[in-house]
């Protein structure tokens, strides 16, 4: 940061807190995960169908090859569009029973404390903060999570078909990484 101080570091204990919600979820959201990398792979097939289509279709001029190779370009992309959809919904209705548990395990918490304590807030303010922050809590721990492990297999699986396909070409586009985020940066800070 520009003023001199550091970004906060995460706290990894208070992730233990949520164990508790999670634990009863853990079988759905490896169900999740399992459609998130089906919905992956689809995404990576792309690049290989786009190669089998230069290299047996168009430079070989073989318009059967590329009508078959377009149907499944096709289909692999409505397929990778169902997936993700399933996936999507899957997901949010996990994360809205979860929401649903953190709610009702706060309520029973809330419940036990004494008068002196709701005394001292206005009951309007309690539960607008106990809302946002159950909100909250719940899109850092499951929307999050599911990004980072998604973007992490996707970025994986990407590294690994470049690697497949032309090794020497990654090797181009890795050493070429830096000065593109070296203009990125330059131009951000323009802009």
């Amino acid at each position: 940061m520009s003023d001199g101080t550091r970004a906060p570091v995460a706290d990894w204990g208070a992730y233990k807190r949520l164990t508790p919600f999670l634990k009863p979820y853990r079988g759905a959201l490896v169900v999740v995960l399992a459609i998130s990398l089906v919905s992956t792979m689809l995404g990576l097939a792309q690049p290989y169908l786009s190669k089998l289509m230069i290299d047996e279709a168009l430079l070989r001029r073989d318009m059967g090859a590329l009508v078959k190779i377009a149907a499944i370009m096709i289909t692999v992309t409505i397929a990778g569009f169902a997936v993700n959809i399933l996936a999507s919904y899957r997901y949010v209705a996990l994360s809205a029973a979860m929401l649903y548990d953190i709610r009702a395990a706060l309520l029973r918490h809330l419940q036990t404390l004494s008068p002196r304590f709701y005394g001292s807030f206005r009951l309007g303010d309690l539960v607008s903060r106990m809302n946002s922050d159950v909100s909250d809590v719940q899109r850092i721990a499951s929307d999050t999570l599911l990004s980072v492990v998604s973007n992490l297999l996707f970025f994986v699986g990407c590294v690994a078909m470049m690697l497949w396909l032309d090794w020497k070409l990654f090797l181009v586009s890795v050493v070429l990484v830096p000065a593109s985020l070296a203009t990125f940066a330059y131009y951000q800070r323009r802009l």
